[in-house]
């Protein structure tokens, strides 16, 4: 990962923890506490050492605070990538927020931030077993991952709301793979793939590539259609806002 990439991440995460703590800032007083039990949600607003059972006639007041509780998931999330990126730490964050959307009740009072999609994507699936040591980046949903590209490009993913897996097990032409990202789109629901390909100055790893592309081809994962690909080698670093605008184009 090449310095320019980083700091541009660096900049986003910092602009998107400012605009955070500004609707954290102006949130009600409190927090929420919240969860289902026997097919019904349960609301209590925590405020000045007291807990007051919330009616399900103010659903405004629990979805504000509902909010409010991911908003500071969120905050804490990028202030771990940001560090992550700063070479500060390898640490898993505190509140990651698979963590609190794996909360039925709360989930269900965030509806309206979330897309159907998250379901799927916090759902086991089975994954690439090799090497897991690798996998030694954490990002703010809190997937970890092999390299800080990928850890941008999951918070990118993360950043647009668009339900994604890491490295799940497909079979295609008779062949297994685990393509970086298996995106489920937020609106349609169709399924996309994304490959990141991090050493294309490598020939024989350049040949690999062509190889895999072409053998996706062959069974309908068409490059720029159902098929995302990003790149990058020594020489050309991963162009952050190329990856972005081709997650904008495609989900947004």
């Amino acid at each position: 990962m090449q310095k320019e990439a980083m700091e541009a991440r660096a900049a986003e995460l910092g602009r998107l923890i400012a605009e955070a703590e500004q609707e954290v800032e102006v949130a009600p007083e409190g927090e929420i506490v919240c969860w289902r039990e026997h097919g019904v949600d349960k609301w209590y607003h925590v405020k000045n050492g007291k807990r007051v059972y919330i009616r399900k006639s103010d659903r405004s007041l629990a979805e504000a605070l509902a909010y409010k509780k991911y908003k500071g998931f969120q905050i804490a999330a990028w202030n771990h990538e940001l560090a992550v990126l700063r070479m500060e730490t390898k640490h898993a964050p505190k509140k990651p927020l698979s963590k609190l959307l794996k909360n039925a009740a709360m989930a269900d009072l965030l509806q309206e931030h979330l897309n159907d999609g998250w379901k799927w994507a916090l759902e086991d699936y089975e994954t690439n077993p090799l090497y897991p040591e690798e996998k030694k980046y954490r990002s703010a949903g809190g997937t970890l991952v092999r390299s800080k590209s990928e850890l941008i490009i999951c918070g990118l993913y993360e950043k647009y709301m668009v339900p994604y897996r890491y490295e799940c097990k497909i079979q295609i032409g008779g062949h297994t793979f685990y393509p970086d990202f298996t995106l489920c789109h937020p609106q349609t629901g169709a399924i996309y793939l994304h490959e990141h390909f991090g050493m294309l100055g490598n020939s024989q790893y350049s040949e690999e590539v062509f190889k895999k592309l072409r053998l996706y081809n062959q069974n309908g994962w068409i490059m720029m259609q159902n098929l995302l690909i990003s790149g990058e080698s020594a020489e050309s670093p991963l162009e952050v806002q190329g990856v972005e605008n081709m997650i904008r184009g495609t989900f947004c």
